[in-house]
């Protein structure tokens, strides 16, 4: 908590940064393939996971409880969807692996330092363990649901690609104080890159 505190911005750009160059390089050209697989309409459902978090975030009511909850669900539904629709190919090495692992551990714990902020009504306790349970739970759906069904599996990634866009052009883009979060992001976008090159 005392990093975000004091690095919050840089953070965020960072990871946005990385999760925008994740969903150009690998999640775009791994939907291309796929395509087919749902009759030729794989992006219409990568707007529709866009279009589901802003719409989320525009139409939530002022209330304060209202935005916790539904930042909460937003926050669960995306850890959710990291696990469950992103592509196994991805993770094949120990390192690839590992980044990913990685990732998901800074994903959460930014996720419940952003909700223990805007959804203090229950999250500290029952909210904190569902957050963490949600990659648990997603690799159970891919055990049952999604593992060998190419066709939800491939809805499930067109999904992630949408959501992760959003959260990267809106909460993870550079914003406010531009000029010092744009060399985070581009950092995190570079970073990414050179990592993921290494590890194939």
């Amino acid at each position: 908590r005392p990093l975000f505190d004091r690095y919050n911005l840089e953070m965020t750009s960072l990871g946005g940064g990385a999760a925008i160059t994740y969903v150009f390089l690998h999640l775009l050209p791994e939907l291309d393939q796929r395509n087919q697989l749902v009759g030729g309409s794989i992006y219409g459902v990568v707007l529709l996971g866009y279009l589901l978090f802003c719409g989320a975030k525009l139409l939530v009511p002022e209330e304060v409880a209202e935005r916790g909850r539904m930042a909460f669900a937003q926050a669960a539904f995306y850890s959710w969807l990291l696990v469950y629709g992103a592509d196994a190919a991805h993770f094949l090495t120990l390192g690839q692996a590992v980044l990913g692992a990685v990732a998901l551990s800074f994903h959460l714990m930014h996720e419940d330092y952003v909700l223990s902020l805007e959804a203090d009504w229950s999250f500290r306790g029952k909210g904190r363990i569902g957050l963490a349970l949600m990659p648990q739970i997603a690799l159970v759906c891919r055990h049952f649901f999604g593992l060998h069904e190419e066709t939800l599996s491939s809805l499930g990634l067109a999904l992630l690609a949408g959501v992760i866009m959003y959260n990267s052009f809106e909460d993870g883009r550079p914003s406010g104080h531009r000029r010092r979060a744009f060399p985070w992001f581009f950092l995190g976008s570079a970073s990414f890159w050179m990592v993921t090159r290494l590890l194939r």
